[in-house]
């Protein structure tokens, strides 16, 4: 039984070899060309004028928010300001807690499910 699967698999990966390998049809025949037509010359005729349409007022860009002359950088951040994403805290008592970073394998699927993971600031999922 086995002999005859990969007799057939052989057979069948050997016609798929060859069919790929056999060349293109060709067109029997050449295309004709259509038929061109004459052009007639035409005298030439300058443009007339027209009228133009009003100028349209430019708008007028908003400034924008002023950046600080030192620029915000990985030590010099404003208050309020988390260092890790540069976005605002709500509660600025968070920065001065230190980041909790767990790291979870989740296999075998037959073991107990994670917990804590919310009080965690950096989560690392890996697959063994």
């Amino acid at each position: 039984m086995v002999k005859k699967i990969s007799l057939s698999l052989v057979l069948v990966t050997l016609l798929s070899l060859a069919a790929a390998c056999s060349p293109t049809a060709v067109p029997s025949q050449a295309p004709t060309p259509a038929a061109t037509q004459d052009l007639t010359a035409t005298a030439f005729q300058p443009a007339t004028a027209t009228a133009t349409a009003a100028a349209t007022a430019t708008p007028t860009l908003a400034p924008t928010a002023a950046y600080p002359a030192e620029g915000v950088g990985p030590s010099s951040y404003p208050d309020g300001y988390d260092p890790l994403t540069g976005l605002a805290v709500s509660d600025a008592s968070l920065l001065d807690r230190r980041p909790v970073i767990v790291k979870v394998e989740n296999l075998p699927r037959d073991d107990r499910p994670q917990w804590g993971l919310p009080q965690a600031d950096l989560i690392y999922e890996y697959y063994t």
